[in-house]
């Protein structure tokens, strides 16, 4: 999960750090909220970032009953699936080169999955927002792996994130991320909706580079 969405969010987030139903730091018991499901229709464009000159696709995944969208993006690696897929699952390592990352640990095994804790760092670094998945893996009809995450709990409102591989080639990779993170504020639609669909794009990119060995791309 790469998305910027806490960077705007954060603006109105004196109150949410200093807020109890909200703690910065290991997981509570808080109760999820459950995330509509998506349609597989685009309802807006995709913003415009410098990927470093990497083609990375983007959109915005309408969520049914709801003005805001999940955030997916794609590219291809110069990598086998068999490498990709051994970086995407090393959730422990995402602190070290995802975008606005302050944390990430991987809490256990969960069936054929694992249990994870991701945290972000916003206004740099004072705000910190949290959530633990149970990230399971399956397979599409079409062929393709993905990995998608359950929320259990954190200190926003909700998360999601999937991740979809699919082989092209003995070298070649699609790697596609969709992403979903709601803080517990009142937020305009659009600043969500923005921010989850660069995020995305950001997030596929660090992800692509890590995969191919190159330097990390950097985002504001």
């Amino acid at each position: 999960m790469g998305t910027r969405v806490w960077l705007v969010a954060t603006i109105l987030c004196a109150a949410c750090a200093a807020s109890s139903e909200t703690p910065v730091g290991w997981p509570q018991n808080d109760k999820p909220t459950p995330l509509g499901a998506t349609s597989t229709q685009s309802s807006e464009p995709a913003p415009q970032i410098d990927t470093g000159g990497r083609d990375v696709k983007g959109e915005a995944v309408a969520i049914e009953g709801s003005e805001l969208v999940r955030g997916r993006a794609r590219t291809v690696v110069n990598a086998s699936i068999d490498k990709a897929r051994k970086e995407i699952l090393d959730y422990s390592t995402y602190v070290e080169f995802m975008p606005h990352y302050a944390g990430s640990r991987v809490l256990g095994p969960k069936g054929d999955g694992r249990e994870v804790y991701m945290q972000w760092k916003a206004l740099g670094g004072a705000v910190k927002l949290w959530a633990r998945f149970d990230m399971m893996p399956k397979k599409d009809a079409d062929g393709r792996e993905t990995y998608e995450s359950s929320f259990l709990d954190g200190n926003v409102e909700t998360a999601y994130a999937a991740w979809r591989l699919k082989s092209i080639a003995p070298d070649k990779t699609e790697i596609e991320l969709e992403i979903f993170l709601k803080p517990k504020l009142p937020l305009p639609p659009s600043i969500l909706n923005h921010e989850n669909t660069q995020g995305a794009m950001q997030g596929v990119t660090a992800m692509a580079d890590k995969i191919e060995g190159k330097p990390i791309t950097e985002f504001d």
